[in-house]
């Protein structure tokens, strides 16, 4: 049977990176079955569950280069492929699982229902469904709907233990009877969460289902489901969760960053891609920075991360900077041009271009384009007063220079030379260096001085000293 795997993101909140990890991990494991993924919104909530965000996760999803095969958008043979539009099929199910005495209606009102939960908590135990309503009869069941009483559907969980089959930690156990029988269709006749996955996964014939092991307790209860709908389960596979600083689920409620801010603080799609994949399935030492064709071929459910997994906003820009270092220059100037567009600054594409291999060394886009903005444009003040004489050589040695761009290799002969006349006017390089850098870009740091030189022409160099082009 192909491999059909989905990604169900619920839309309350635009794509963040605990959300995108699962979402590459289906990725990389259908492309490297050369199985489907399915987008899939998962729209159950209706209370929280907005349609503008389906578009946000999508073109999010797009952006990190995660195509999926079918969709809302895209259509296939399978759809609908919003659970909220999947209505009959749950209803149809649900109506199977009572006949079959898998289910009953249950009429007890949310009020009961909190009552009993505080008494649990009161008395430190887990709440579960007394079973009250289990005890009607299917005449009486039958009565009470007829004339109109408002009533849940309560599926009857099994008392057995259940043995999740997990593709990387083996057999999964959950005790007997610590489920309790739990509600499949809400009183108003929306399907809760777990039917609407267990009936879905089964009609859109999805054979792998990949997410966080905070889904194991929902496995066990799609499990009984699909068992009493006699549908065979998909093949899961439980990763860790993604943890903030201080131990907690990274989530959309607790502020975890979106893809969209992570783009807009300049990390390349391909490094998220990459990080991503570290936290889900961490790779054999030294091949942790990865293209996404490496890291697609990689992939294991065997490996799928089993331990926690912290947001490292250091290994984060590690691993930004390992793919910036990595883009061909002409691709890295290209977007940095890009950037600097949107702040205003267009038409230089030489110094870019000159400046391109410099900026690989940054962590983000945003840093490359900050370097490069300091180089193009002029300092805001003249040079202090001791780097005069520092210019005032460089200048020298500028003058017969050719009216162009310099390589970056004729640009270091220059930065040479320059160090050699220094030293025999008694100026060291570690007074030279830093004036020649503060005359230039009115920074104390940045990337190395032969880029600055190679993207920046004699007469525009003279300019910033305050003197004129002795030629």
């Amino acid at each position: 049977m192909a491999v059909r795997v989905r990604f169900a993101p619920s839309p309350t909140g635009p794509l963040h990176l605990g959300s995108a990890a699962t979402a590459v991990a289906n990725y990389l494991f259908a492309r490297r079955t050369g199985g489907a993924l399915i987008l899939r919104i998962d729209d159950t909530d209706a209370a929280r569950a907005e349609r503008r965000f389906e578009g946000v996760i999508e073109q999010d999803a797009e952006w990190l280069g995660l195509r999926f095969d079918e969709g809302p958008r895209i259509g296939g043979a399978h759809g609908p492929y919003r659970q909220s539009e999947r209505g009959e099929g749950h209803a149809s199910a649900a109506r199977g699982l009572r006949a079959r005495g898998h289910a009953y209606p249950c009429f007890c009102d949310e009020e009961r229902l909190e009552s009993a939960r505080r008494a649990a908590a009161d008395a430190g135990r887990a709440w579960r469904y007394d079973g009250g309503c289990d005890a009607l009869s299917a005449v009486e069941a039958d009565r009470r709907l007829a004339a109109g009483e408002p009533a849940s559907l309560r599926f009857r969980a099994s008392r057995a233990a259940i043995v999740i089959d997990d593709a990387a930690r083996g057999a999964v156990r959950v005790p007997a009877g610590s489920v309790g029988d739990f509600v499949l269709l809400r009183s108003g006749g929306g399907a809760t969460y777990n039917f609407a996955t267990a009936v879905d996964d089964a009609a859109m014939q999805i054979t792998h289902v990949i997410r966080g092991e905070d889904h194991m307790s929902n496995t066990a209860r799609q499990l009984m489901i699909l068992e009493a709908l006699e549908q065979r389960p998909p093949r899961y596979g439980h990763c860790a969760l993604l943890l903030d600083a201080d131990g907690n689920k990274l989530t959309k409620s607790r502020g975890a960053e979106s893809i969209a801010e992570l783009r807009k603080g300049g990390y390349p799609a391909e490094a998220i891609v990459n990080y991503a994949a570290l936290l889900v399935c961490p790779p054999p030492a030294g091949e942790e920075v990865a293209s996404l064709d490496a890291l697609t071929a990689g992939f294991s459910l065997a490996r799928l991360s089993s331990g926690a997994a912290r947001f490292d906003r250091a290994r984060l820009d590690w691993v930004s900077q390992e793919h910036l270092k990595r883009l061909d220059p002409a691709d890295l100037a290209a977007r940095v041009g890009r950037l600097l567009e949107l702040r205003g600054i267009a038409g230089y594409p030489a110094q870019i271009a000159a400046l391109a291999q410099g900026l690989r060394g940054a962590h983000t886009l945003v840093e490359a384009a900050d370097e490069a903005e300091r180089v193009i444009r002029r300092p805001a003040t003249p040079p202090p007063p001791e780097s005069v004489g520092a210019l005032a050589l460089f200048a020298e040695l500028r003058r017969a220079r050719p009216e162009r761009f310099l390589e970056p290799a004729e640009a270091a002969a220059l930065l040479a030379e320059l160090r050699e006349r220094g030293m025999e006017q008694g100026l060291p390089p570690r007074e030279l260096l830093p004036a020649l850098r503060r005359g230039l870009t009115g920074a104390d740091h940045g990337i190395a001085l032969q880029y600055v030189i190679a993207a920046i022409e004699r007469k525009d160099a003279l300019a910033r000293c305050g003197m004129m082009d002795p030629a």
